[in-house]
């Protein structure tokens, strides 16, 4: 990924109630990009927290430095006036977003989760009730265009090794345990806990 300071940069606001909502705006003017934050205000933001949003939208800038760098052309525009991504196209983004900014490679969660936000936005962004404009396709190919953008992003992401299964306690390991935590029945007194680290009323929880 470019190295260079972001077109982009996006702004914390606070409404009266409280709420903290962040805002995608260009560096250079404060204009605020008109898909990006109808998304983030009109759907994304009742479906996370704040600081997940935000993160979103770090996302969203990455794809918009895409379509700046890469395409050469306006996403606004081009989403708003019912332009689609191809396949070529999302998966050069797709090549886009596994970069990191020093210029490596993301790890493959990282990568995932940008082409899951990416792949969420893009949906939401062929019904023309969500960016405005209009549309030729009848609501069956906008699902049809759906399913097909759900099956090309699948296809880019990384299979990850699954975590290994932690293997359950021995028998033997279990009495060991027990016999440590147990309280030490002497004689003529109270049970009394060797592991004077606790109090008793925690050495008891803890048995």
């Amino acid at each position: 990924m470019n190295t260079e300071q972001s077109p982009y940069q996006i702004i914390p606001l606070i409404h009266a109630s409280g709420e903290r909502l962040p805002c995608l705006v260009e560096r250079a003017s404060w204009l605020p990009l008109r898909l990006a934050n109808r998304w983030a205000v009109r759907y994304r933001r009742y479906r996370v927290q704040s600081s997940t949003l935000t993160h979103n939208l770090h996302v969203i800038a990455q794809i918009y430095n895409w379509a700046d760098q890469i395409t050469g052309f306006d996403l606004d525009k081009y989403l708003i006036g019912g332009e689609r991504l191809d396949a070529r196209q999302i998966e050069s983004l797709a090549v886009y977003l596994r970069s990191s900014q020093v210029g490596g490679v993301v790890r493959g969660s990282t990568y995932n989760n940008r082409l899951t936000i990416a792949e969420n936005f893009l949906i939401w962004a062929l019904y023309p009730a969500n960016r405005g404009g209009d549309t030729e396709l009848s609501l069956d190919q906008l699902t049809g265009e759906r399913d097909q953008l759900r099956l090309l992003f699948e296809s880019l992401r990384m299979r990850q090794q699954a975590s290994p299964r932690r293997q359950p306690l021995s028998e033997t390991e279990i009495q060991t345990i027990r016999r440590l935590l147990k309280p030490i029945q002497q004689p003529g007194q109270n049970g009394q806990f060797a592991n004077i680290s606790f109090s008793s009323a925690v050495a008891l929880r803890n048995w």
